[in-house]
């Protein structure tokens, strides 16, 4: 809340450790709300802020897990050698060279966005992704670029992808096909008494 109060662009979650699955309540549903309610700290009052921060993790062959896989885009850096931190970079000091080529960087950017074919659409067109308003200014004006550069991108491919590789998602989807295949239709009743029958069937059969 603090740092939304301050109106940061973006928040760096980094150094996570090795491996982990991120959730947090809190975090999944600033991403998904333009504001966001909290208590200020220090004294019993509610206050609202806009929850428009970008948020950023970092580590090690982390990632989103649960609600917030669906609502994060993951970007792996692969690198063919052990010691990455070794490796030549093109710019040694990326702060320092874009500093120095901001004038062309946001030029770049605003000709992307200005070549948005969604934009002359009278009806803004179908928008992809559960972010309408950023997929109808962004997404489809980088989808766009993408191809006219003869790549593929689709964000909407991108997210279910995040959703598809979620290991609570996929153990979900396993458990509702089993039900599924037990009963054509279901209840929450259903399933209770099944766990709880000890001459209950295996739930494979």
């Amino acid at each position: 809340m603090s740092y939304f109060i301050s109106g940061v662009s973006y928040i760096l979650w980094d150094n996570i450790p090795r491996g982990v699955q991120i959730a947090c309540p809190h975090i999944e549903k600033s991403c998904t709300s333009a504001y966001y309610a909290d208590r200020k700290l220090g004294v019993s009052e509610m206050v609202a802020t806009a929850a428009s921060t970008i948020h950023f993790f970092t580590g090690n062959n982390i990632g989103p897990c649960g609600d917030l896989a669906s609502r994060c885009l993951n970007i792996r850096l692969a690198v063919d050698r052990p010691d990455p931190e070794n490796r030549a970079f093109e710019h040694p000091d990326p702060i320092d060279w874009t500093d120095a080529n901001r004038a062309d960087i946001l030029r770049a950017l605003y000709t992307i966005l200005l070549g948005n074919p969604v934009l002359a659409k009278r009806d803004g067109g179908k928008a992809k992704t559960r972010f309408k308003t950023w997929w109808r200014l962004i997404g489809a004006a980088v989808e766009h670029g993408a191809k006219l550069i003869g790549q593929q991108l689709d964000f909407q491919e991108l997210f279910t992808s995040q959703e598809e590789d979620d290991e609570e998602t996929a153990s979900l989807a396993d458990a509702l096909a089993v039900m599924r295949g037990r009963w054509p239709t279901f209840r929450a009743n259903d399933v209770t008494d099944l766990i709880n029958r000890k001459d209950a069937e295996p739930a494979s059969t």
